[in-house]
């Protein structure tokens, strides 16, 4: 923690599960707690649409522009205001972008199509995809499956 005081006042501290030799099962410890708290972005958030994307588009390979603009779409998602449907599934949390909202929930129906379209179109944009694939189509596409979904 010393090493951290140093830095921003928000700044954020991740433990590793791994930890350092001598810490022993300590840092071990400081890891799980931070997934299991629910404030890490997991395989919940990220890989599905990743992968969604660009099985979408054809992909050749997942490469670094498809991820960051999975990351990004993750992020801006997080400062829109929150559908109704999964505010009700939350009712005691106050979903604002902020301090204690940094990330969707995992319940928020647009990760599905907003996060897999980025990642299409970036492979896309990227050469990883073929360049005449029809983004509308895709987007279209990613709609109506989302629609479907209960």
């Amino acid at each position: 923690m010393d090493r951290l005081r140093g830095h921003a006042p928000h700044a954020v501290g991740r433990g590793s599960a791994a930890g350092r030799r001598g810490q022993g099962r300590s840092g071990l410890e400081r890891g799980a707690a931070f997934a299991a708290d629910g404030k890490g972005i997991n395989n919940v958030l990220g890989f599905p649409f990743l992968f969604r994307g660009a099985l979408d588009v054809h992909a050749r390979t997942i490469n670094t522009a498809m991820k960051v603009a999975a990351s990004e779409a993750l992020a801006a998602l997080a400062r829109e205001p929150v559908p109704a449907d999964v505010q009700e599934l939350y009712p005691q949390e106050k979903m604002v972008f902020g301090n204690g909202y940094i990330i969707p929930k995992p319940f928020d129906k647009r990760l599905f199509t907003e996060i897999s379209f980025a990642v299409a179109k970036a492979a896309v944009e990227s050469g990883a995809a073929p360049a005449d694939t029809d983004l509308a189509a895709i987007k279209a596409g990613l709609i109506a499956r989302n629609a479907a979904r209960t």
